[in-house]
């Protein structure tokens, strides 16, 4: 009756190693699907940001592209609002082009040159 009740190194190990091909198959797994670049539902769909810099701790400007039109939007830990409708021809520079003017200066221009 006692012999029933005691564990072995023998059943310590088994259980180690079942506990690591459990842990292999979870990072496996996690793996193959950042390598097949799997996303949600919904992710390739019609709304993309374009670009986003944040104002404070839970604020936001972003620009986000619905189909053809290009959004300014401010958001908030409670609402996103519209600030502006941006011209067609707005095109967000790439990362070693934004180093030269920050962003907050092309959105100042784009509104500027609107009016």
């Amino acid at each position: 009756m006692n012999q029933a009740s005691t564990l072995t190194w023998a059943d310590a190990g088994a259980t180690l190693i079942m506990l690591l091909v459990v842990l292999g198959v979870i990072i496996g797994l996690a793996a193959l699907v950042r390598r097949l670049n799997m996303r949600l539902p919904g992710a390739n769909g019609p709304v993309k940001i374009l670009h986003s810099v944040s104002l404070g701790p839970k604020e936001r400007l972003v620009i986000v592209e619905v189909g053809e039109e290009k959004l300014l939007l401010g958001v908030t830990a409670q609402t996103v609002q519209l600030l502006q409708t941006l011209p067609d021809d707005f095109k967000v520079k790439d990362k070693q082009q934004l180093q030269s003017s920050s962003f907050a200066e092309q959105v100042l221009q784009v509104i500027r040159r609107d009016r």
